[in-house]
C-alpha cells in the first residue's frame, strides 16, 4: 500500500481506482502537465476545476460553429433544390455567387417573358 495515499486519509484501493486508470492519468497531463494529484491542495482543484471548465467551454464553441456551419449548408441545399424559395434566403447566404448568379438570371427571364408577353399582346 502506498503510504502517500494514507496521508490523505482516502482509502487505498479507492484512490488507485479512480487516478490509476490510463484516461484519467492522460487527461490530467493533458490538462495540468502532470499526473500527480493534490487532493488537498485547494488552489491545485480549483485550477483543474478551471481549466476543465474552459476546456469544455472551448469544445462546446466548436459544436455550435460546426453545427452553424452545417445548418447554412442545409439551407443552400434546400434552396439549390428548390425545396425552400430564394426569398427566404438567409443574409450569410445572399452574397454568395450561386445565388447571385441565380438572381441575375431570374431577372433576365422575367424580362424576357415580359418581352415575350408584351410582343404577343400588340
Amino acid at each position: 500500500m502506498d503510504t502517500h495515499n494514507r496521508s490523505y486519509d482516502l482509502k487505498p484501493s479507492l484512490a488507485v481506482r479512480v487516478y490509476a486508470h490510463p484516461h484519467v492519468q492522460a487527461r490530467l497531463e493533458k490538462h495540468m502537465g502532470s499526473n500527480l494529484v493534490r487532493l488537498k491542495g485547494k488552489s491545485y482543484m480549483t485550477d483543474v476545476e478551471e481549466r476543465i471548465r474552459a476546456i469544455n467551454e472551448e469544445n462546446l464553441n466548436k459544436r455550435i460553429s460546426a453545427r452553424v456551419l452545417d445548418e447554412m449548408e442545409r439551407l443552400k441545399r434546400l434552396i439549390l433544390v428548390g425545396k425552400t424559395p430564394l426569398k427566404e434566403c438567409p443574409p450569410e447566404l445572399y452574397h454568395h455567387p450561386v445565388f447571385v448568379f441565380w438572381r441575375m438570371v431570374t431577372r433576365e427571364v422575367a424580362k424576357a417573358s415580359k418581352k415575350r408577353a408584351d410582343a404577343l399582346d400588340r
